[in-house]
């Protein structure tokens, strides 16, 4: 017999009784009462099936029916009663599904709610709306595994670029020509070349623009040039763009303004950007040069009154002169139709006044550049200066008012600026982007941009990701020195070589990031020149800079496997190789406060047998920590362990990957699985990607994979996906890849407050997909304390005013 459910007007027969709500029954059914739903009558028999069991268990009537106890009676639903009997969610009145409750009345028909509702179209359902990554996209479509190759580049060749002083500390290579005009912005660190994305839209295409950093305004700004369109046309601009170091935008075009023209001189200091001359054209007219003056506030142009001064001119170099408050224009064309280059130096105070810098003991420099160096002689600082041009020209300097031949310029056509994280002035020469520094001595040093385990030595190299300051952190011994290894930080698009002192010179060495601490934690490791080989028990911490705990740490080990534990603030160390043998020993490195940490060895009553080469990844959804394989006396493992905090489980699944040493393993947040890649087995490398769900093993066939390598790092990165980096890959030297799941049709979220790019109805914070910046340390879907959008504090590398204009201002 199953239950009888009654319309919440009650029930009217005759014989009927009231339950004292108004409801009416049969007399020979009950009534019963379900939280706030309807009364019910039901028959008495369905009762005693709950008997003793609670709320909302499961129960099973006579005749097979099963239901779920609701005020003590067994209440087996029935679609299309309208009446919603758990488990059902919905109850239209009928069984059709796409009317927004399904056939079954178990989904109201939207995507996020962990159901698949073909009636709407969906293929997929993960059971939060509005993230992608994870296997199903943000609109619940099936997505598929790919590893993408994200290496870094550098600049293609070209002419005719911008090189100036950028709010990060680098220098900014902006457009220039090669066949035709480019709109690429490229950052020069002296070391690396990082492209430079803006979130909102770039200025088009064009060359011969001014351009120069405002210093008290943290602003790149630039202005005119010429454009060129698709079929080949080019046309003089007034446009004003600036760059915040977040996004480019164009400044309106309204009040008084100077004229389209390219090849104007523009400076910035003191308050103000100052533009003088440049050449222009007139329709059906020759070029013409001007000799106009005006200053930029940051809200609106205005014309300056000076007087005297040069004469009209182009493709003049100009800089602001901070020791003397006073901006220089050195040089220029003279000419409306080119070639009458000058020597002259003009100084412009603050007042508005033109002055001659006189006598001019230097030659004509054809297109000059110039930058200005606060550093150097100390306390005064120094005017540069170089040529664009074919022509060989010496290295210029301006001393107060002294020019001094400086011996020859590093190469023809040298464009300079300074870089004030450096402190050094940079020269970017010819077509081909040849790097040059300049020392104290004002001689040259040539620079070649590095990459990240270029050369794919078979080195160690390990990876651990600082949610705090959105940063990918990299040791990579095959990049670094005799002394050092190199420490390198990846932002999502490029690497930074960030320093290259602080640890020694380590292999084989494991590194996780401390979240209580903000800190990447390095422990152990060897040095790989010292024989016989001395196995270090050091502990160092990385937070933008190197710093070593001196407390007491673990016996010296190299190749061991490391984690932090986030459910027990925790990081744990197993295994490796010591001086005494592999070792099965757990270490843990924990207490209430990040100065408070100390080491203690954990003492299990089972453990994993005594390895080396092996890896743990933290499962932070089901707060366990993964151990895979290894290797013990040289012979490759396959067992699979979870350490829960106290002691060691071993997991036997069916279905498991080969057994390997030196692979790559970490937990991805968004599918909620820890992800295993590579390693050596029988001394080949590997190249297969395995997931585990806390039960089984799956292996993944992504549409595209890496090349086989081993002895590499994966970590999460700021995007939210897992980045491979670094080891032996001899075929492939300083490739990099990251793993995660796309349908190739969807367009990625841009994470900005008010632009919903992927078309799910959510932007900025409110999409999961920007998880990984707006709520660094919780896994998607999942509130946790700690720093993120609306605590009223702008973390630098993951907020900005874009994705969270309630923390951050431009």
């Amino acid at each position: 017999m199953v239950a009888i459910a009654a319309a919440s007007s009650g029930c009217v027969r005759s014989n009927s009784h009231s339950c004292g709500d108004g409801t009416l029954c049969p007399e020979a059914l009950r009534c019963v009462a379900i939280d706030g739903v309807p009364t019910r009558c039901v028959d008495p028999d369905v009762f005693p099936a709950c008997a003793g069991l609670a709320q909302a268990a499961e129960c099973a009537v006579s005749d097979g029916g099963i239901g779920t106890c609701q005020g003590g009676a067994c209440i087996v639903p029935l679609c299309g009663d309208e009446a919603t009997d758990a488990p059902e969610v919905c109850d239209d009145g009928n069984v059709r599904a796409g009317d927004g409750c399904s056939s079954d009345c178990r989904s109201v028909e939207t995507c996020g709610n962990e159901t698949i509702d073909l009636a709407q179209g969906e293929q997929c359902d993960r059971g939060l709306f509005g993230l992608s990554g994870d296997g199903c996209t943000s609109v619940c479509k099936d997505e598929y595994p790919i590893w993408q190759d994200v290496t870094t580049t550098v600049p293609p060749a070209r002419n005719g670029f911008r090189l100036v002083t950028a709010g990060d500390g680098n220098v900014a290579l902006l457009g220039g020509t090669f066949g035709t005009a480019l709109d690429d912005h490229w950052s020069w660190d002296g070391v690396s070349w990082l492209q430079v994305l803006s979130p909102t839209v770039l200025p088009s295409s064009r060359r011969l623009f001014a351009s120069s950093y405002d210093p008290d305004r943290d602003r790149i700004v630039m202005f005119g040039g010429v454009k060129e369109d698709e079929l080949g046309g080019s046309t003089d601009t007034d446009e004003l763009w600036e760059w915040d170091g977040v996004s480019w935008s164009q400044l309106p075009a309204s009040g008084p303004r100077p004229s389209a023209r390219a090849s104007a001189s523009l400076a910035c200091g003191g308050g103000r950007c100052v533009l003088f001359g440049g050449r222009g054209t007139t329709t059906g007219m020759a070029a013409e040069i001007y000799r106009d003056l005006w200053a930029w506030n940051g809200t609106a142009w205005s014309p300056l009154q000076a007087a005297n001064g040069p004469t009209a001119r182009a493709s003049a170099a100009m800089v602001y002169d901070q020791s003397a408050d006073r901006f220089v224009l050195i040089g220029g064309d003279t000419q409306a139709d080119g070639g009458g280059w000058t020597d002259e130096t003009w100084t412009l105070v603050a007042g508005g006044t033109w002055q001659p810098l006189a006598p001019v003991p230097l030659p004509t420099v054809e297109m000059p550049s110039a930058a200005y160096d606060p550093t150097t002689p100390p306390g005064t600082g120094r005017v540069i200066v170089t040529a664009q041009s074919d022509r060989v020209a010496p290295t210029l300097e301006l001393v107060g008012s002294t020019w001094s031949p400086r011996g020859p310029q590093p190469n023809q056509r040298t464009t300079i600026a300074y870089a004030p994280r450096l402190g050094r002035v940079l020269a970017i020469a010819d077509s081909q982007l040849t790097a040059f520094s300049l020392q104290a001595d004002a001689t040259w040093t040539a620079t070649a941009a590095q990459r990240i385990n270029a050369t794919g030595e078979a080195s160690y190299t390990f990876a651990a990701y600082d949610a705090r300051r959105g940063v990918t952190v990299a040791v990579d011994s095959a990049s670094g020195t005799f002394q050092y290894p190199a420490t390198w930080e990846w932002n999502g698009i490029g690497w930074r070589r960030a320093r290259i002192d602080g640890v020694p010179l380590l292999t084989g060495g494991a590194v996780a990031y401390d979240r209580a601490c903000g800190a990447t934690v390095l422990v152990g490791g060897q040095n790989p020149f010292i024989t016989p080989t001395v196995f270090t028990s050091g502990t160092w911490r990385y937070d933008g800079a190197w710093s070593q705990d001196l407390g007491p740490t673990p016996p010296g080990r190299s190749h061991h496997a490391m984690t932090y534990d986030s459910v027990r603030n925790a990081i744990v160390v197993f295994g490796g190789a010591t001086a005494t043998g592999e070792s099965n020993e757990t270490w843990r490195y924990q207490g209430a406060t990040c100065n408070a940490r100390v080491w203690s060895a954990a003492q299990p009553a089972l453990a994993p047998s005594p390895r080396s080469h092996t890896r743990l990844a933290f499962d932070a959804r089901r707060g366990v920590a993964l151990l895979f394989g290894g290797s013990s006396n040289g012979v490759e493992l396959g067992d699979t362990w979870e350490w829960d905090g106290t002691a060691w489980i071993e997991r036997t699944p069916a279905t498991s990957p080969v057994a390997r040493s030196d692979h790559a393993m970490a937990f991805d947040a968004r599918r909620g699985r820890v992800v295993l890649f590579g390693g050596t087995r029988l001394q080949t490398r590997l190249s297969d990607t395995w997931e585990w769900d806390g039960t089984i093993w799956s292996k993944v066939e992504p549409v595209v994979a890496p090349p086989p390598q081993t002895t590499m790092a994966i970590a999460p990165d700021v995007t939210g996906g897992l980045v491979v980096v670094g080891g032996n890959v001899a075929s492939s030297a300083g490739r990099m890849h990251r793993y995660h799941f796309e349908q190739v049709i969807d367009v990625r979220e841009s994470c900005v407050a008010n632009t919903d790019s992927d078309g799910d109805g959510l932007a900025g914070c409110a999409d999961p997909d920007c998880w990984a910046r707006c709520a660094p340390l919780c896994a998607p879907g999942i509130t946790c304390d700690g720093p993120g959008c609306g605590d009223a504090t702008c973390q630098a590398g993951l907020e900005n005013y874009l994705i969270c204009p309630a923390d951050c201002t431009p």
